[in-house]
């Protein structure tokens, strides 16, 4: 048996670094931490949707595998299979994903870069891309009490193909030959990241070792128990708890929400028998939620029961399966995590304080608010 996830936004995930080079130097470069941060920044809510679509933030890729879910279904589902989307699955789709690059002149086609003014240097784009472990959560059983509990053979999937989609401009003859002739000038915005720095006190004082005219600082404080993909695997870990590290968790706690289907649907309700959550049809098997007298006994702890709670009767969790498919689509963008690990924090130049002393929440709540046009997750 395989339990699999593809981690959050792991379209953003998957990119360590991207860095564009123009004739052997490099001009910028951006991280994948950095490209969730800005989105996060400035992604209006009406493209929020498509987005997700777009890198893999969808319950079919980071949602739990279950052996007992349906097969994965194609564009033509054969006759007597489910082939809507919602019914939860076996294994994990093979899915195309688009990351659009966050360069300057990604932005609108004013800030083009002029090739043709470049003709004598190359210009690459080189991308460098993280391992699957740090990608992929895939173990042999989810109610393990001890021991590594990875398949090995899962982590050793490779990319079916990459590309690079480029939008041109073309010029007629004469914007060509004056955009090849006369000399130009431009104004570039680059991303300036001087590494991780450790934080293990209370009080740290860190220094900013950056370059040109500075626009806007940007900082998370992240605990490194929210990124030890190694302990994840491991069952006595907490983050095998919860199905998998959680590298875009800026805040002080571990998200106790987990990408499963099973948090909100029992065994019965999701699973491909009799019960199937989607029947021959093409309907959900049990439209309406259901009434029950049955008791259970309550004040244990069932985590030992993941993914399935053993106290169960022949109605599943009395949740209906259009029920849980909502409560689970809803839930893709929520958290139970905890605050910005950022009580205090201040800027000094020359040792001289540039503002008053502020509260984390200023920084993640209040200067959102005044110079983007988006609320970031906490932290």
């Amino acid at each position: 048996s395989v339990y699999a996830r593809w981690l959050d936004f792991i379209g953003e995930q998957l990119i360590a670094q991207v860095e564009v080079e123009i004739g052997g130097q490099r001009i910028d470069r951006q991280y994948g931490d950095w490209m969730h941060i800005w989105n996060q920044l400035t992604m209006s809510s009406e493209q929020q949707r498509g987005y997700f679509k777009m890198i893999g933030n969808t319950t079919q890729l980071t949602y739990i595998t279950d052996p007992d879910f349906a097969d994965v279904s194609g564009p033509c589902a054969s006759t007597g299979g489910p082939n809507q989307v919602c019914a939860p699955r076996k294994t994990l789709p093979e899915t195309t994903l688009y990351v659009p690059l966050l360069f300057w002149f990604c932005r609108n086609p004013g800030l083009a870069l002029p090739l043709i003014a470049l003709q004598y240097h190359e210009v690459k784009i080189n991308l460098d891309i993280r391992p699957i472990g740090e990608c992929l959560w895939a173990v042999k059983d989810l109610s393990a009490s001890s021991g590594t509990q990875s398949v090995s053979a899962a982590y050793q999937q490779s990319l079916v193909a990459a590309s690079l989609y480029v939008d041109y401009i073309f010029l007629d003859t004469d914007e060509r030959r004056k955009m090849a002739q006369n000399p130009h000038e431009y104004l570039f915005e680059q991303v300036q990241f001087t590494g991780d720095e450790s934080v293990g006190s209370s009080s740290n004082k860190i220094k900013l070792n950056f370059n040109h005219p500075c626009k806007e600082l940007i900082w998370v404080v992240q605990p490194d128990a929210n990124v030890d993909y190694c302990s994840s695997l491991d069952a006595t870990g907490i983050l095998y708890r919860t199905l998998g590290a959680q590298p875009f968790n800026y805040t002080d706690a571990i998200d106790a929400l987990p990408n499963a289907i099973h948090a909100f649907g029992g065994k019965n309700s999701v699973s491909a028998d009799e019960n199937a959550f989607i029947n021959t049809s093409g309907l959900f098997q049990m439209p309406g939620a259901l009434d029950t007298s049955a008791t259970a006994t309550k004040g244990a702890d069932q985590w030992g029961a993941i993914p399935f709670n053993d106290l169960q009767n022949t109605q599943g969790s009395l949740v209906s399966d259009a029920g849980t498919f909502v409560l689970s689509e809803t839930a893709l963008d929520m958290h139970c995590w905890g605050e910005n690990p950022v009580v205090t924090a201040k800027l000094q130049l020359n040792g001289q304080d540039r503002f008053s002393e502020r509260e984390g929440s200023y920084f993640d709540v209040v200067q959102p608010f005044q110079h983007h046009t988006r609320a970031p997750d906490t932290g």
